[in-house]
């Protein structure tokens, strides 16, 4: 459960920067002579109920939740794409920075799926184990029966 309450936390810390600053730039918009359909002001959208969507995942991850890894898998598996599509179509247009950032986050997303996949059957197995304990020589007269 460790490694799900450490990419929780970086999630979280992650989810809720990109929220202010979205929230941030949405009040920009709103107060601005722009229209709130344009595309720039509906991607801000967008971006602001994703980084909603990250927080809420990356506080069910720290704690442990079943949904919050299928959930986690999806969303991050999106936001995965978002960043290869970045490094693919865009390129250095915005500078080095956001193409360093980007690969960053693409690097970070499957690290994240990685540990979802292989510490996820870990954790329900152990707390399989707790709630049913079985001995050492049930364990042993079991591996004689294969």
């Amino acid at each position: 459960m460790k490694p799900h309450r450490i990419l929780g936390s970086l999630w979280f810390l992650l989810g809720t920067i990109g929220f202010l600053l979205s929230s941030i730039e949405c009040v920009r918009i709103l107060s601005s002579d722009a229209s709130p359909t344009d595309p720039g002001a509906v991607s801000t959208y967008m971006a602001l109920g994703f980084c909603a969507i990250v927080v809420s995942t990356a506080v069910g991850l720290m704690r442990g939740e079943k949904l919050a890894r299928f959930v986690g898998t999806v969303v991050f598996s999106l936001f995965g794409l978002y960043c290869l599509s970045f490094l693919v179509m865009v390129g250095y247009e915005f500078g080095l920075g956001f193409y360093t950032a980007a690969g960053l986050g693409l690097g970070l997303v499957l690290y994240t799926l990685a540990a979802l996949w292989i510490f996820g059957p870990i954790a329900d197995t152990n707390l399989y184990l707790k709630q049913h304990p079985v001995s050492v020589d049930e364990l042993k007269k079991r591996e004689e029966e294969k």
